[in-house]
């Protein structure tokens, strides 16, 4: 079956993330939300995030869960219910803000990795770090650091 387009005028779409229900979550970086796009191409936005949202993962629970770049501001990791609500769940690591988190994964454990890639500036890069955080909110770790922009981030014992 050739590709098709389901919908259009999606302001920078990422992460897409797709639901039991046939429902495809999106991330719109330039739009500073989520949109829920209906099998039958129809969408909705389902929540208004601020910042670039970027990544995205379903958890087990039932949350969104979303790595926020921040844009212009800064970056965090955010949890979105059913309803749409957000909730920041971290924002900083030991006191260092998040300079842009991008992707994540969720473990069979409890927890999700992701990435906060850094950045290129006039002043040089800025290296990225890779951590582990607690879906709660309760913990999160940085497990490695000094990368140079890390993207993308996948897990074999990622649960569905």
């Amino acid at each position: 079956m050739p590709p098709q387009i389901l919908t259009d005028g999606l302001q920078f779409p990422e992460g897409p993330v797709w639901a039991p229900d046939g429902t495809v979550y999106v991330t719109e970086i330039e739009g500073g939300c989520i949109t829920a796009i209906a099998p039958d191409g129809s969408k909705r936005t389902f929540a208004d995030t601020g910042g670039a949202p970027n990544g995205a993962a379903l958890g087990p629970d039932g949350y969104l869960y979303v790595t926020n770049n921040g844009g212009k501001g800064p970056g965090s990791i955010q949890r979105i219910d059913a309803r749409g609500k957000v909730e920041t769940l971290y924002d900083h690591w030991e006191g260092h803000p998040f300079q842009g988190p991008n992707d994540l994964v969720m473990d069979a454990h409890g927890g999700f990795y992701f990435t906060d890639p850094g950045s290129v500036s006039r002043e040089g890069l800025k290296f990225g770090h890779l951590y582990y955080a607690q879906r709660d909110g309760s913990q999160v770790k940085r497990l490695q650091y000094y990368f140079s922009l890390p993207n993308g981030i996948a897990c074999p014992t990622a649960s569905p």
